[in-house]
């Protein structure tokens, strides 16, 4: 549940265009009254996908980095066909990643393209969607206002065979600015909040093959964006999404990359390079070296992983803490009414693994925060409209557990985590992340009323996934020792 405080800085973020401080974040907050502690700012920012930190302590947000720059979309010949031009991820990573890609404002010359929508092979929708991730495709899709009211999702969370796509009417600009077969638009973002996009024609329908000037530029525009991309691979591994990789680059590269004779991120995936693709991290894609998967462990992460190592050396003697979040402890306590129960300690005792050894102290103070949190729901609680959140946090739970004891265990051991098979290990990690993230926000019905169905179809997903990864981990931790495992960004 997102706080007031987040909300605000959220704010903050999307209209603030200039390179700011701390200080300034609390100048802002402190004239809307909300307190807040400097350290807690920061934490924020450094966590925060849409904020690029800069040197001497200062940062831009998103909406700084991007509003003016400049980037292509290229219709494909179906498009062309069908008088549509489907946003899609086509504007990753330069817009609001929050605002549905049908929402975009496309202005040529004051004028606003207006929409239409069309039918595609799921297939080639899929494609127009692959930067969000091949994984979350078909729900962006079935979000989709031009399929609402129609089960495109209905046979085992797949897509039907063909599905319905908002996009923009493009007979405007073979009406009036003479656009042809192979002809593009050169975008620029001009309100990062609103996501209003200016654009004009590019006639590059004879430049088929790249040649003169304008060809020449772009050619040399895959070479940059296969170079840095390659370099962010060994800075930064895999990122939290492909949207949050793309960012960084045209981020740090804005100048070489964001220009008129731009490709786009579509054509040099599809054609425009031969070392880099969209591959399996887990259960996940990212863009990542043609051919392999995104490895767990790297030179990225390996000395933020040595020094949690060092931090926690001395807990070998005192035992490990098991990983249990409020947020999880309250799913706990809502999931104990569901299941019409109401023993603090039987519900205290199902959280733990059976060999934990407790802390000084920290019984008694998961305790009294299960205690706390059962005389604040309790009150309220109503049986009857926990239909659907209900069985999304029982299950959440049960399997949350499991994960969460697997990852136990693997801290607990001694050795390098090379040495873990890396997929297992990133799939693991990420239904961590998954589960947790559905645990945030599965409250009260209100809160899933509409993604009810979607996230049952999903945890059953994730229930397959963890089987899949089991025996593996468990034979790993046989046969391997390792220092501690922590998920690291």
């Amino acid at each position: 549940m997102t706080s007031r405080f987040e909300l605000l800085l959220e704010q903050f973020l999307s209209t603030h265009r200039s390179v700011f401080s701390l200080k300034d974040v609390e100048t802002f907050l402190k004239k809307l009254r909300m307190p807040a502690v400097r350290q807690e700012i920061q934490s924020y920012l450094e966590e925060c996908g849409l904020v690029f930190s800069l040197s001497d302590g200062y940062y831009i947000s998103r909406a700084g980095a991007f509003t003016g720059a400049v980037f292509s979309i290229k219709p494909s010949s179906f498009e062309f066909d069908s008088d549509i031009i489907i946003q899609g991820d086509r504007c990753i990573p330069f817009v609001d990643p929050e605002i549905p890609s049908d929402d975009l404002i496309f202005m040529i010359d004051g004028i606003r393209l207006p929409q239409k929508s069309a039918v595609f092979d799921s297939d080639e929708a899929i494609d127009k969607f692959m930067l969000f991730g091949e994984e979350y495709a078909p729900q962006y899709i079935a979000a989709d206002p031009a399929n609402e009211g129609l089960d495109v999702m209905a046979v085992s969370g797949e897509l039907s065979n063909s599905v319905n796509l908002t996009g923009l009417d493009m007979s405007l600009l073979k009406t009036r600015y003479a656009f042809e077969r192979g002809d593009r638009l050169v975008c620029r973002v001009i309100d990062w909040q609103k996501g209003i996009i200016e654009f004009y024609v590019q006639h590059d329908s004879k430049n088929r093959f790249n040649v003169g000037e304008i060809g020449e530029k772009r050619l040399a525009w895959y070479r940059k964006l296969e170079n840095y991309l390659l370099e962010s691979f060994e800075a930064s591994g895999p990122c939290a999404s492909i949207e949050e990789q793309l960012a960084g680059v045209f981020f740090d590269h804005r100048d070489e990359l964001c220009i008129p004779e731009c490709g786009s991120v579509e054509e040099f995936l599809l054609e425009g390079n031969r070392k880099i693709a969209l591959e399996n991290f887990g259960v996940e894609t990212r863009l990542w070296y043609r051919g392999k998967s995104a490895p767990a462990v790297g030179k990225w992460n390996k000395a933020a992983l040595r020094k949690i190592s060092k931090d926690l050396m001395h807990s070998v003697q005192t035992g490990l803490y098991y990983n249990l979040p409020d947020e999880v402890l309250d799913q706990a306590v809502l999931d104990m009414y569901y299941r019409h129960k109401d023993n603090l300690g039987d519900l205290f005792a199902s959280l733990f693994p059976d060999d934990y050894q407790f802390h000084e102290g920290e019984r008694e103070r998961i305790m009294v925060h299960l205690s706390e949190r059962d005389a604040c729901f309790k009150p309220c609680y109503n049986w009857f409209t926990d239909q659907r959140a209900g069985p999304i946090r029982n299950q959440s739970l049960e399997l949350f557990k499991k994960v969460n004891s697997m990852l136990y265990k693997i801290d607990g051991c001694d050795g390098d985590l090379n040495d873990f098979p890396q997929q297992e290990l990133v799939i693991l990690t990420q239904l961590y992340s998954h589960l947790l993230n559905i645990l945030s926000y599965s409250y009260s019905d209100k809160d899933v009323e509409n993604d009810s169905d979607a996230i049952l179809v999903s945890i059953d997903g994730m229930k397959w996934n963890y089987e899949d990864i089991e025996e593996i981990l468990l034979g790993a931790i046989d046969e391997n020792t390792c220092s501690r495992f922590k998920v690291v960004k």
